[in-house]
């Protein structure tokens, strides 16, 4: 999933290990409903401005967008255990294909791991421009399977750590075209 002009990029920070995060199966596992709210804004999105990333609990997460007045959330393309499977959005069915774990890394960064899977939200290919695709992946350490949360609207845009590492505009998570059907692609798109 890496490409080289990220996979060379050293990771100094101190992030814990996060191969442990359990696999729950069942809603009774998920933390009270604080730690049960969407993840959103008017989208997922775009227009954040950068500013110290806000922390957010360790935990498990169904991440939420609002898109023409329709609510979707990040899922697991046919709740595919596979590498390289496919981020979507889709309407909520409370599947363990629309349940993340959040964890922070200890930069204020998080590993995204959907618990269906065990695997992490990933930059294909490492390359950070417009329109590349977000999959799956067996976690790797790397900077293209870590995120920031910044406050945007009523929640937050999810910004890759490859941006602040390389000083290139910032990059968040992004629904394709802004498109309300479900099956979406996300991608990501310059804020």
């Amino acid at each position: 999933s890496s490409a080289p002009d990220t996979s060379s990029v050293p990771d100094t920070s101190s992030a814990p290990d996060t191969s442990s995060v359990p696999d729950t199966s069942s809603a009774a596992d998920i933390p009270a409903a604080s730690n049960n709210t969407p993840l959103a804004g008017d989208s997922i999105i775009r227009n954040s401005i950068l500013k110290s990333s806000m922390a957010v609990n360790d935990g498990y997460y169904n991440l939420a967008v609002r898109l023409g007045g329709k609510l979707r959330v990040m899922d697991v393309a046919g709740g595919s255990l596979a590498d390289e499977a496919n981020i979507q959005v889709y309407d909520g069915n409370g599947t363990d294909a629309q349940k993340f774990y959040l964890r922070n890394t200890g930069d204020n960064s998080y590993v995204i791991r959907n618990i269906r899977s065990d695997k992490v939200l990933d930059i294909t290919r490492g390359v950070a421009e417009n329109g590349t695709n977000i999959q799956q992946y067996s976690y790797e350490g790397l900077s293209d399977q870590r995120w920031f949360l910044e406050p945007s609207g009523d929640g937050y845009a999810i910004v890759t750590r490859v941006s602040m590492l390389w000083g290139i505009p910032e990059m968040v998570l992004d629904v394709a075209g802004g498109s309300t059907s479900n099956g979406a692609n996300v991608q990501l798109y310059q804020a």
